[in-house]
């Protein structure tokens, strides 16, 4: 064989085999997932991200976090999560001006002496204790403002006082007494319910007061900053020597100019 016929023989020889070389990878590379992937998927692929094709991937929808805009929220009460003990923040006593009227958010009260006033804070506006006549256990006046929008509508808030009493004697159901006045253009619902108190020693607690011939008297005045609400409670005895005051203090309240 001539060298020239050798020598381009040898070439060609040579380009097959690499050829063949190359192609034996490529075949590899198509039927071998990519390393780090037991899935076949690529790096950076949707599922791997997170769900990329899922908007809500990743994101708790139960509640638990910021995604759901009721999540945590006690829908059933709208008191919950609120401190309505005094017991957050600073508290103060209410101030009295030259007139000797109690100055509470916008409202000026003329609060008999003899009840103590006592610092407040959180939702507690104010509030004052009342002695017994003889002997007999206080009562406490508590002002409760929730903000310029309250607590769910008035009748929400009477049932809910009135829910804190039991009936007692012969009687099958307590029976609250209301009555609405316009005092200084303002609309004021009273009421006054009495029996077994019962209601929970702080909110949200289990504890619950157990308290025989309880009264409440009630008041929520919807003023201009929003509705505050007057709540005394205590034994009747109490409560019934401080009703005349009660009644005058919320029926003679003035708005502050």
């Amino acid at each position: 064989m001539e060298p020239n016929r050798k020598s381009r023989l040898l070439v060609a020889l040579v380009c097959a085999f690499a050829w063949g070389c190359k192609k034996g990878d490529e075949d590899r590379r198509k039927t071998e997932a990519p390393t780090g992937s037991s899935s076949g998927e690529t790096a950076g692929s949707p599922t791997e991200l997170g769900g990329g094709e899922d908007p809500h991937a990743g994101i708790d929808m139960s509640g638990g976090d910021g995604a759901n805009p009721h999540g945590g929220m006690d829908v059933q009460n709208p008191h919950a999560g609120m401190d309505m003990s005094g017991g957050g923040g600073a508290k103060a006593s209410v101030e009295v001006d030259k007139d000797g009227r109690s100055l509470v958010g916008p409202l000026r009260l003329a609060i008999p002496k003899s009840w103590q006033n006592q610092p407040a804070g959180g939702m507690r506006a104010a509030q004052w204790s009342i002695p017994g006549p003889k002997g007999a256990k206080e009562a406490q006046l508590v002002v409760y403002f929730f903000g310029e929008g309250g607590a769910g509508g008035v009748e929400e808030n009477l049932q809910r006082w009135y829910g804190q009493f039991q009936p007692e004697g012969d009687a099958k159901e307590v029976t609250p007494k209301t009555e609405t006045k316009t005092v200084a253009g303002m609309k004021v619902t009273m009421t006054e319910v009495e029996g077994r108190y019962v209601a929970s020693m702080m909110p949200g607690s289990e504890g619950k007061n157990d308290e025989p011939g309880w009264v409440l008297l009630g008041a929520i005045a919807e003023t201009p900053m929003g509705p505050y609400y007057f709540k005394l409670t205590g034994p009747k005895a109490t409560v019934a020597a401080a009703r005349k005051d009660f009644r005058s203090a919320i029926e003679t309240a003035q708005l502050k100019k």
